[in-house]
């Protein structure tokens, strides 16, 4: 006697994780299909409900999560369109990479011929942080080729050993570990600040540079120049080109002017005028 049972349907939940498993392996096949080529790394997607929206490749999926084998991101929302390569996240997003951690609002994404996510653009608050700083801005662009970041609209970098960058712009190099600042930046210390054209600071050698013409306050003293270079892990600083230091009742003008911010010691080349307390010198002390 044969018994007949009738068969056990997948549930809701079981149909929605086998349409993510199917529209992972459809993401994964975009780059090579139809091309004799060797196989290449995928791009995986993974969510609670996948909805392919039309026929050129445009997938929505709701809680999603979209990977190269390098990048993951996660959001509420994600939208993929397949021929131009591209992919929206909105609702609040997360990237995690070998640089670090990228968040914010709503992410925009590309991804190449070869499976690999290069882009990403975070529109609306973004933070991009690592072991040894953090980047904010109204908007941010990282490029996982070249580990560097470009933010804008009203950027902040948080640097290792109290340095902080401001601009209007922001291109922090991660591997080179290098912030670049244009747009009346400012970089702050612990110790005192200085504002100038264009700034850079490396943060391996601990050494901040900033064109003029260029302010510098430490303490109680205030300091004009051409350029200016402050190695902040010696807390030292030097001035040159056109250079007016004032502490207190005292100015100095020199061509070029060496000071180590902490002990108060000032060491000038070419001084032109002194004045100390009132008293006018010609030329260096002596």
């Amino acid at each position: 006697m044969i018994e007949s049972r009738p068969k056990t349907l997948p549930t809701g939940a079981a149909c929605r994780a086998i349409a993510a498993t199917i529209a992972a392996i459809a993401v994964c096949s975009w780059a090579s299909h139809g091309a004799a080529q060797p196989a290449q790394r995928g791009i995986t997607i993974a969510g609670s409900a996948v909805e392919s929206l039309s026929e050129g490749g445009v997938l929505s999926v709701l809680d999603a999560t979209v990977s190269d084998g390098i990048w993951t991101v996660r959001g509420p929302k994600l939208v993929v369109m397949r021929l131009q390569r591209k992919g929206l996240v909105e609702g609040g997003f997360q990237a995690t990479g070998p640089d670090g951690t990228l968040r914010g609002q709503t992410l925009q994404f590309q991804f190449t011929a070869e499976n690999r996510l290069t882009v990403l653009e975070a529109i609306g608050r973004a933070d991009a942080v690592s072991a040894d700083r953090r980047v904010t801005a109204g908007r941010l662009r990282y490029d996982t080729r070249t580990s560097a970041a470009e933010a804008t609209e009203g950027p902040v970098a948080a640097l290792p050993d109290g340095v902080r960058v401001t601009g209007s712009r922001i291109r922090y190099d991660a591997a080179r570990r290098v912030a670049e600042a244009t747009g009346n930046p400012v970089v702050r210390f612990r110790d005192g600040m200085m504002r100038g054209g264009d700034a850079i600071v490396h943060q391996a050698e601990k050494r901040a540079v900033v064109d003029g013409p260029v302010r510098v306050e430490y303490r109680q003293a205030t300091a004009t120049a051409d350029r200016a270079t402050v190695y902040y892990g010696e807390k030292r600083a030097v001035l040159e080109g056109s250079v007016r230091v004032d502490r207190g009742g005292s100015t100095m003008r020199a061509a070029r002017v060496e000071l180590w911010y902490a002990s108060g010691r000032v060491r000038a080349e070419d001084a032109s005028r002194i004045v100390i307390d009132g008293a006018l010198l010609d030329g260096p002390p002596r």
